[in-house]
């Protein structure tokens, strides 16, 4: 809902919580990832703007994580095809 609405900074903050309480929960890295490859320009990196590169990195990691905890995540795939163009 947060990302949808376009509320990016609570978004990952969210995504983050539900990770810290179930690091084996494919979907928060899955839409952690997606959010960031959104957040270009938000205060993420010690509180200051993340490059374009470091969120792609970030949201890279997350979704290596999500395939790592499950290789038949078929989105996790293509999600990461597309941060890599």
């Amino acid at each position: 809902m947060l990302k949808r609405s376009n509320e990016l900074m609570d978004a990952v903050g969210c995504y983050a919580a539900t990770i810290r309480l179930d690091p084996q929960y494919q979907g928060a890295y899955n839409n952690l990832a997606n959010t960031l490859k959104r957040a270009q320009g938000l205060p993420l990196c010690k509180r200051s703007p993340c490059s374009a590169d470091a969120l792609r990195e970030a949201a890279a990691h997350a979704l290596r994580t999500v395939i790592r905890l499950n290789p038949l995540h078929a989105n996790a795939y293509t999600n990461l095809g597309s941060i890599s163009r």
